[in-house]
């Protein structure tokens, strides 16, 4: 199944369950007009498409969808200074927005949405600050906010609840001040069930590296990601 408009381009961005048959997808969709944000539904038996909420505040999502209890729904959606997590029920009668802002920061964006009781969310993202990019998180239930701190840029690739915690893997820039360059290295976070930090780690070789996925079993951190040899990428 291909989605197509005349005079758009569409990039799917995340998807997740509807109502009985229905499949719900986030996409970006770009026109004359410039990037606006839509939420569409598929019917996997005779594969029509419906787009049932469409915006026009030219803003893509950043996140997959979020399914809650009691039919609730969320993602997030990536505005100026801020990010703007838009939740709504499955009827998508009703909806609701939550603004992320960090202070200090020129730019947010929510990259990972995790449930919480009483349809609360945990939010990891990224924020941009004059001193560099750094790794947020938001807990809406309790109000707590704050970054995890690290030299030059940090990116946040992935992130999984596991064992009553969060887990948090990217990538530390990390300036070179004989030659005034920067490489990446390996970035860990654990953090606890409201975010605040339980250990951090940034570790690597003189190669620019990064963590894509990690995920914690046993006790074991297990993760995959790419070190450059040469100018190649291998996957670890």
């Amino acid at each position: 199944l291909q989605l197509r408009e005349p005079g758009e381009i569409i990039s799917m961005n995340g998807i997740g369950e509807g109502d009985e048959n229905d499949i719900l997808f986030l996409a970006s969709v770009r026109d004359a007009k410039g990037n606006n944000k839509a939420l569409g539904s598929v019917n996997y038996e005779n594969l029509s498409i419906t787009w049932v909420k469409r915006d026009n505040k030219r803003s893509n999502p950043t996140t997959s969808i979020l399914p809650f209890e009691e039919n609730q729904l969320a993602w997030g959606v990536q505005a100026n200074n801020y990010s703007e997590i838009v939740r709504t029920d499955t009827s998508l009668l009703q909806s609701q927005s939550v603004f992320v802002q960090i202070p200090g920061s020129s730019a947010v964006q929510a990259k990972s949405l995790f449930a919480q009781p009483q349809n609360e969310m945990m939010i990891f993202g990224e924020a941009n600050f004059n001193t560099g990019r750094k790794i947020f998180f938001f807990n809406t239930s309790t109000g707590l906010k704050g970054t995890f701190a690290e030299e030059g840029n940090i990116t946040l690739n992935n992130a999984h609840k596991v064992e009553g915690a969060y887990l948090l893997c990217g990538a530390a820039e990390i300036g070179l001040a004989e030659n005034n360059t920067f490489q990446k290295d390996f970035l860990l976070i654990k953090t606890d069930d409201s975010g605040r930090e339980m250990f951090r780690k940034s570790f690597g070789s003189s190669n620019n590296e990064e963590l894509f996925d990690a995920f914690i079993i046993e006790n074991r951190i297990y993760a995959v990601g790419s070190t450059s040899f040469g100018g190649v990428n291998t996957l670890l």
